[in-house]
């Protein structure tokens, strides 16, 4: 079933030997139709009036039910409760515009440009990583980003599309973490 494979694909990437990473990005083995479904379900997404907040509120709504604790990360956080005023405040919406912005800027570096991508990847990485973002808060962001991608693009949105979205996540969280434990 795709949930077994995508199951499969994410244990591939988190059981990766460290020096494999180290010298390799997981961006870059990406394949052409992994590349492929996940530009064109995201054109799908970019349909959508307002596609990056509407998206992006919807994926941190799922990430904090999914991952409360990660809510310390964020400065604008100061000890609220993760409630419909938090998560409709400016400062949320504004992150999590951010955010699918991030996303937005990574497909587009996707193909030709891959290089520049994985350049980026490891700032993100060391950034996030001093921030204070964990490993273990990349497999609940990527479970509220293919859920988020899901209810939007409902039948467009296919079990190869998620395969593909769980791929390329898989690996740009895999060279972002590896940057991350690099930085420390």
């Amino acid at each position: 079933t795709t949930k077994q494979k995508i199951s499969q694909t994410h244990r591939h990437y988190h059981h990766t030997p460290i020096a494999y990473i180290h010298t390799h990005s997981m961006v870059s083995d990406l394949k052409y139709s992994t590349v492929s479904d996940v530009v064109s379900s995201w054109n799908d997404l970019r349909r959508v009036p307002n596609f990056r907040e509407v998206a992006g509120v919807k994926l941190f709504r799922k990430f904090f039910k999914m991952e409360p604790s990660a809510v310390q990360v964020f400065s604008f956080h100061k000890n609220q409760e993760i409630d419909e005023k938090f998560l409709g405040s400016p400062r949320v919406v504004l992150h999590a515009t951010h955010y699918m912005q991030m996303i937005d800027r990574a497909i587009d570096l996707l193909g030709p440009d891959i290089e520049t991508l994985t350049v980026i990847l490891a700032e993100l990485g060391e950034r996030h990583s001093r921030f204070g973002v964990r490993p273990s808060m990349y497999g609940p962001m990527r479970t509220a980003l293919i859920e988020t991608l899901e209810e939007i693009l409902g039948d467009k949105f296919t079990d190869e599309c998620k395969l593909s979205w769980a791929q390329m996540y898989d690996a740009i969280a895999y060279d972002m973490m590896w940057s991350g434990l690099k930085s420390l």
